[in-house]
């Protein structure tokens, strides 16, 4: 990754714009560095109710946009849920995992989100990736 711990921070720091973008950099060929697919783990400070995560796309079409990703998340004890995999157009703007629609147990914390880059509209050597932003369930929030 481009700025290694630096990058990384730019996708949680709030910002959705190009100037706030991980850039996760390959070298010219896949035979001198790394290739996508490329896992990135989010953990939590502690297990959250998660309702759901969105990952922002790079806002200006050009190098690394991404095409296809996949995430699981897992709870504290290690149990693994799939949340599937997204495909993304290359002009869309963000891709949402909503944990409602993965057939989790009401009340299931989390302890770390992972995201699978799978794909990128500029082929398997380049991806950048604006903000990940995640959301928990507040529980001072109780619906009718």
């Amino acid at each position: 990754m481009q700025g290694v711990a630096a990058a990384f921070a730019k996708l949680i720091d709030g910002v959705i714009s190009e100037s706030s973008l991980a850039e996760l950099k390959w070298s010219l060929t896949e035979n001198d560095g790394n290739s996508l697919p490329v896992t990135m783990d989010f953990t939590f400070n502690k297990p959250q109710e998660m309702t759901k995560f969105i990952v922002y796309n790079r806002p200006q079409y050009t190098n690394g946009k991404i095409k296809k990703l996949r995430a699981k998340a897992y709870t504290e004890a290690g149990k693994e849920y799939d949340l599937g995999a997204k495909d993304v157009g290359v002009s869309d703007k963000s891709v949402t995992f909503n944990l409602a629609e993965a057939a989790i147990p009401s009340g299931t914390k989390f302890s770390k989100i992972t995201i699978i880059f799978e794909e990128s509209h500029s082929g398997p050597l380049m991806l950048s990736v604006v903000e990940v932003e995640f959301y928990a369930k507040n529980p001072a929030y109780v619906e009718n």
